[in-house]
């Protein structure tokens, strides 16, 4: 079936006007998605290329923006829900500047107010360099951590600015200024971080965004990359955000659907079922930069990185930016993260935003020893 692609998916006709107006990407169906009883068992990954239901397939750009918008059309459908409305204002309540490391670094304290009726209070801090004309920031999804002070120069000496966000309180506030959304969790995070990242580089000369999170947060900062075209490069760490549902059936379970529409836990022992995988999003992402970074953990994790890289390289080869596209492993380290990885997120910033060879040498090719299982 063709699909017309004219605004953003949303459950309630309020949301579709919304979205429509804030996340021009996304796609609205013509007609309502298929259930899972009425989907075909499928353990092939996704084409990219292939639009759902039909034997259309992209061959020109416009077909591209196009099934880009049918893909996160889909992913809302089947897994993350319809987004909160960004309205991309802020009131500054107060701001403070501390020097750092003999004036290299400022780190700013800020305390915001957010949403439709400025009535959200959020408070960050981040880390500039007041030497550059503009700064390229790499910003850092946490669940509760403040940015350490020492990272933060480490970072600055590379030559980039840096925030680690707190996402916890965004949803209780996306929920608050939008009841009539029956939004996810993870839409709740999405919607704060996008914010906070409008606030930054509107009040500040930000050159370039660099958006990272390890595991859930990094299904956030994914998402966020996605939706938000402000974002550079995006680089989940040890996340199940590559081809998951198509490469281990264990995929589904209670701990994960708290992190997912209500759609998706009808696919319950039925993944095989599901038209969508998460390596959509890198190609909703595509051409801008896109990192993976994978460890030692499940195969069958690691399988799912490898196989969405072989999928979403032809993407990124037909968009002309090959060197956008990267997969690093950090073993013998597994599930988690530390200010190596942040490092490896950086050397890719180095080679795909300003082409030059990372320092550290490090390959971010999956043919490459540096992944090879």
């Amino acid at each position: 079936m063709t699909r017309s692609l004219i605004s953003l998916f949303a459950i309630t006709s309020v949301s579709v006007f919304l979205c429509a107006a804030f996340f021009p990407k996304c796609g609205l169906a013509a007609e309502p998605f298929p259930t899972v009883n009425q989907l075909p068992v499928n353990h092939q990954l996704p084409d990219p290329f292939q639009f759902f239901g039909s034997d259309r397939r992209v061959k020109t750009l416009e077909d591209w923006e196009q099934r880009q918008a049918e893909m996160m059309e889909m992913l809302q459908h089947y897994i993350y829900g319809p987004a909160f409305p960004q309205v991309n204002q802020y009131k500054v309540e107060s701001r403070a500047e501390e020097p750092l490391a003999g004036g290299e670094v400022i780190k700013y304290s800020a305390d915001l107010k957010l949403g439709p009726d400025l009535s959200a209070p959020v408070s960050i801090s981040y880390y500039l360099l007041p030497n550059k004309e503009a700064n390229s920031i790499l910003v850092y999804v946490v669940a509760r951590e403040e940015p350490a002070d020492e990272d933060a120069i480490a970072i600055a000496r590379r030559g980039y600015a840096y925030t680690a966000l707190k996402v916890g309180p965004y949803e209780k506030i996306a929920r608050r200024l939008y009841p009539e959304i029956d939004g996810t969790r993870t839409m709740g995070w999405v919607w704060g971080m996008n914010e906070i990242i409008h606030y930054l580089t509107h009040e500040h000369q930000i050159d370039k965004v660099i958006l990272t999170g390890c595991s859930r947060y990094g299904r956030v900062a994914l998402l966020t990359g996605a939706l938000n075209d402000r974002v550079d490069l995006t680089a989940p760490i040890t996340t199940l955000a590559h081809a998951v549902h198509h490469i281990d059936q264990s995929m589904w379970g209670p701990g994960n659907v708290k992190w997912a529409n209500k759609e998706y836990e009808t696919f319950a022992n039925q993944m095989d079922r599901m038209p969508v995988d998460r390596h959509f999003l890198g190609a909703v992402i595509a051409p801008r930069a896109y990192l993976g970074i994978m460890g030692a953990e499940k195969p069958a994790f690691n399988q799912g990185h490898i196989k969405a890289y072989e999928s979403l390289a032809p993407v990124y080869q037909w968009l002309g930016a090959p060197n956008n596209l990267g997969l690093y492993d950090h073993k013998p380290r597994g599930h988690g993260v530390t200010i190596d990885d942040l490092h490896t997120v950086l050397d890719f910033a180095d080679q795909s935003l300003f082409g030059k060879n990372p320092a550290s040498g490090k390959q971010f090719n999956p043919t490459d020893a540096s992944v090879a299982h």
